[in-house]
């Protein structure tokens, strides 16, 4: 019954299930009026999606929150393609931090992904974890949202 599904919220707010008979795990986003949710009853989720007609600073941005390796590849895109191409790495890096449990308090330099146009994305590296059990996935949210879903292999 519906009262019997407790929704209860990590130390860092990632909301969870904790009726412990469901394997279920989920993850919530949202931006604007859109809204996206990740289920799994076999990894760890996180989720997040970013309309494209945001109007950010790339530059100071990038340098803050990229890698310097990622910062680099950033800076060899073209001005056209930049605000797609940081919506798509950010959304990597807020889908790994939510699947951890941190969300935006982790360290978004430390998680490292690759995030090349027309190719699934993948974790490179993340700090005090393998990236050999995260898996990245592209979602195709339509063309004004870009969304990615990052899986964790439960333990």
């Amino acid at each position: 019954s519906p009262a019997s599904v407790l929704i209860e919220a990590w130390p860092h707010g990632k909301p969870v299930l904790t009726n412990r008979a469901s394997p279920l795990r989920f993850n919530p986003a949202h931006t604007g009026d859109i809204a996206i949710l990740a289920l799994s009853a076999t990894h760890i989720v996180g989720v997040d999606i970013e309309a494209l007609n945001r109007t950010i600073d790339h530059q100071a941005l990038s340098q803050r929150f990229f890698s310097a390796r990622e910062h680099a590849e950033f800076e060899r895109v073209a001005p056209a393609a930049r605000n797609e191409a940081f919506l798509a790495r950010w959304t990597c890096k807020e889908a790994v931090a939510k699947a951890a449990g941190k969300g935006l308090r982790m360290p978004f330099n430390r998680i490292e992904v690759s995030a090349e146009p027309h190719r699934q994305p993948r974790l490179l590296s993340l700090a005090d974890s393998d990236a050999r059990d995260w898996t990245l996935h592209a979602i195709d949210a339509g063309s004004v949202y870009t969304a990615t879903v990052a899986l964790h292999r439960s333990s």
